[in-house]
Formats: C-alpha cells, sequence, structure tokens
C-alpha cells in the first residue's frame, strides 16, 4: 500500500483495525497524504497530529516540525510497524 506494506484480504478482514507507534510514521514525499491539525513541539522532539480520511493519527518527529497546522504532508511507515487487531480489539499475529 502507499503507507507501507501489505494489507490483508479484505473480506477476512473486515472490521479490522491497524496500529502504528507515533516513533515509526515517517513524513516525506512519499506515501498517504494527511492533513495537519495540531503541532505540540516538546524541546528535543515534536508530535504532529494528523488527520487522514476520519482516522486521527500522531506522528512523533525529532526537534521541530518544518510545517504548520492546515498543511499537507505525506507519512508512510515500514511494513514491521503495522500492528492488526481484529474486530473485537485483539492483536492478530501474522
Amino acid at each position: 500500500s502507499a503507507a507501507g506494506g501489505q494489507i490483508p484480504d479484505n473480506e477476512q478482514t473486515r472490521g479490522w483495525r491497524i496500529g502504528v507507534r507515533p516513533e515509526k510514521i515517517e513524513l516525506g514525499e512519499r506515501g498517504l497524504t494527511a492533513s495537519v491539525g495540531a503541532i505540540d513541539f516538546l524541546g528535543a522532539e515534536t508530535i504532529a497530529r494528523l488527520t487522514f480520511g476520519k482516522q486521527t493519527l500522531f506522528a512523533k518527529i525529532d526537534g521541530r516540525a518544518d510545517f504548520s497546522p492546515g498543511d499537507e504532508v505525506n507519512f508512510s511507515w515500514p511494513p514491521e510497524a503495522a500492528h492488526f487487531f481484529d474486530e473485537n480489539g485483539f492483536r492478530v499475529r501474522s
């Protein structure tokens, strides 16, 4: 997928969710496009609140962010960073 990795077949995974830790979200020139909702600069790092469709994601970035609320950014993650959860919230081991 554009975000980084394979998403299992839709019929077998209906109701599943994908979880990715904020420090694994990578911002760059490729990937899915999200809108920046808020930025929290914490000194050594920045937490960016991103909106992708109806989903809210958090990205942890080293240093100060080079974008502002309302900007659009591209994000992705390494395939091994994705965790899958079934419709009951239990982690699915791949």
